[in-house]
């Protein structure tokens, strides 16, 4: 094929991705753009070929241009597929911080789409602790019941909010944990 691998994995092309992994292509070379073939198809959503790259030895904990890593691309792209995939292949991905950021605080503080109440499950289901906290002291869930609050939402977004905002937490031991403010998420 003349398309590279990072060039398929982009598209998301699995019969040509699977022809450079059986050819012992480099699975973990960039492409043009700075970001691994593993990077581009989780960015897309492109789960068969997610699979396909991490059976080949794609490294799931390379962060590479702008700091990134492919979890955090496909946390960001709303794909709950991938996310459940790179987190089965590597449990440790769900609390890898990358450049300061923690996954769980990505997704509970990001997107307001019905696929982030997926991707926090898989998150959480793989070890990601709504226990954490950022520099400010604060949980996941801090985070959400301030976004929640917002004035001027729609139902639906609201609907999206307040499953998150469930689902932290239950996977939480103590809800009440403050803040360095000394604030709870529930005050």
């Amino acid at each position: 094929p003349e398309d590279t691998l990072p060039e398929a994995a982009k598209r998301g092309d699995l019969g040509v991705v699977q022809w450079h992994l059986a050819a012992g292509k480099s699975v973990d070379v960039p492409g043009r753009s700075g970001k691994t073939p593993l990077r581009l198809a989780a960015s897309r959503g492109h789960v068969e070929v997610v699979g396909a790259l991490l059976d080949g030895r794609a490294d799931p904990t390379i962060v590479c241009n702008k700091k990134k890593s492919a979890l955090m691309d496909a946390i960001q792209g709303n794909h709950p597929g991938v996310v459940q995939k790179l987190c089965s292949s590597h449990p440790s991905l769900a609390n890898q911080s990358v450049c300061g950021w923690l996954p769980l605080f990505v997704a509970a503080e990001d997107g307001d789409e019905p696929e982030i109440v997926g991707i926090l499950q898989a998150l959480l289901d793989h070890g990601a602790n709504a226990q954490e906290t950022n520099e400010r002291g604060e949980t996941p869930l801090h985070a959400q019941v301030q976004l929640t609050a917002e004035p001027g939402l729609s139902d639906a977004v609201r609907d999206v909010r307040s499953r998150k905002m469930e689902l932290l937490a239950t996977r939480m031991s103590n809800v009440n944990v403050t803040n360095k403010k000394g604030h709870s998420p529930l005050w």
